[in-house]
């Protein structure tokens, strides 16, 4: 499986120390302008081993262009769309509308919420930490969460 990762779950579960154990025990692909985006909020975040930076030129995808996303998003789906000739793809994103234009495009899309379930459900961390974390995300994590019934996204 190819993991490609926006900056949202990457900044969120960093900001609230979740990395290690939230996201994806398997490396994880990050294109150049996700990496920059990340480096200027948060450079420690990118310490993390299994993140694999992408440096080559991505051209963003006609499918991608219609959707109203920033350049991080744009280059990290057409990315994940290049890389699914034959391999499963996974994207890490918590943005709203680049949840949408996953689901549009066929992408399987986890975000930071996601990948804690996923973690506690793996037996990676206990329901507690997983409590206190999910509570940290709006604060601490930065990330914005609409009340049930609705989509979440971040600004």
């Amino acid at each position: 499986m190819i993991i490609v990762a926006d900056a949202g779950p990457l900044l969120h579960l960093f900001w609230v120390s979740a990395s290690s154990w939230a996201l994806p025990p398997h490396p994880i692909n990050v294109v150049d302008e996700v990496w920059e985006e990340v480096a200027s909020h948060a450079p420690a975040a990118l310490q993390d081993t299994r993140l694999q930076r992408i440096v080559a030129s991505i051209a963003v995808s006609p499918e991608v262009r219609r959707w109203n996303l920033d350049r991080g998003e744009k280059a990290a789906l057409s990315y994940a769309l290049s890389q699914r000739s034959g391999q499963d793809v996974l994207v890490l994103c918590d943005e709203h509308q680049a949840r949408l234009a996953c689901n549009a495009l066929s992408l399987p899309v986890v975000g930071s919420i996601g990948l804690i379930v996923e973690a506690f459900r793996a037996g990676r961390i206990s329901l507690e930490i997983v409590s206190t974390t999910l509570g940290n995300l709006p604060g601490f994590g930065r990330l914005h969460v609409k009340r049930p019934g609705r989509s979440f996204h971040t600004v």
